[in-house]
């Protein structure tokens, strides 16, 4: 009966898992539909492409640094040393987001002007508070992980992804348009409703102190930045084995074209 149990567990915990994973496409895929055919000239979807990049790299910098380590250490430690890890991950969370805000702040006019998308400045501008946001969500979101609670995943991301979705398309019905500007703060009303959601799931694993450790964030940090540095050498191979190749079989495809024709 115990077996049963636990089996049961594993698959209901597998099936959300997966449920979780699908549901990021699907509602990626249903916003770009809606926003391509309803609301966003090309120029426009092409900006808001480009700010979904921008936010995507973000994460990529702040999970590679941070969420590994805090899953890794929260599964290799004692209880009394999980306050430790969670304080020192909390801490190294906030403070590589503040330092993404102060670069993004610094280099947005830059980026824009250098990707010939204006709108984009102002659209990093209002994102700034959705990245502080993002201090506790990716925090619950890393406990949830840490913890295999995908059930909690499921719904947290549900709810974040159905809000900033509803509130588009409301949108859109009323008023039959939507800016770039409202589109971001639809995406950071996502994130909040997000936390409140993954709180209910994380708030029993979450110690009541905060106890800063110079040790432990040395530790998280040290294997942090070696998870970062393996993620972009990774990267950097893995772009250069697709560029080889397509370049390959692109002199090849020219070489066939010039016999054809």
């Amino acid at each position: 009966m115990k077996s049963a149990k636990i089996n049961n567990g594993w698959l209901l915990a597998g099936l959300f898992n997966g449920l979780q994973k699908i549901s990021i496409p699907v509602f990626g895929i249903l916003s770009t539909m809606i926003l391509a055919h309803k609301a966003l000239t090309k120029s426009e979807m092409g900006v808001w492409s480009l700010f979904l990049v921008i936010t995507s790299f973000v994460e990529i910098v702040r999970q590679t640094l941070v969420k590994t380590s805090l899953i890794k250490f929260l599964n290799h430690s004692t209880e009394e040393e999980h306050k430790f890890v969670l304080s020192a991950a909390l801490f190294l969370n906030s403070f590589v987001t503040v330092i993404l805000v102060a670069v993004l702040f610094i280099f947005a006019p830059f980026l824009s002007a250098w990707l010939k998308a204006p709108a984009l400045t102002n659209m990093m501008y209002i994102f700034f508070p959705g990245m502080l946001l993002l201090i506790p969500f990716s925090h619950f979101e890393w406990i949830m992980y840490s913890k295999s609670q995908f059930k909690g995943l499921f719904w947290t991301f549900l709810f974040r992804q159905g809000l900033s979705l509803l509130l588009i398309v409301v949108y859109i019905v009323l008023f039959n348009k939507v800016s770039l500007n409202q589109l971001v703060l639809f995406y950071c009303a996502g994130i909040l409703i997000g936390i409140f959601i993954a709180y209910n799931y994380v708030k029993i694993y979450l110690e009541r102190t905060f106890v800063l450790s110079y040790k432990w964030v040395l530790q998280l940090w040290h294997f942090g930045k070696y998870v970062f540095g393996t993620g972009l050498s990774s990267m950097a191979f893995s772009n250069a084995a697709q560029i080889s190749f397509l370049r390959c079989w692109g002199v090849r495809l020219i070489q066939l074209l010039k016999v054809l024709l």
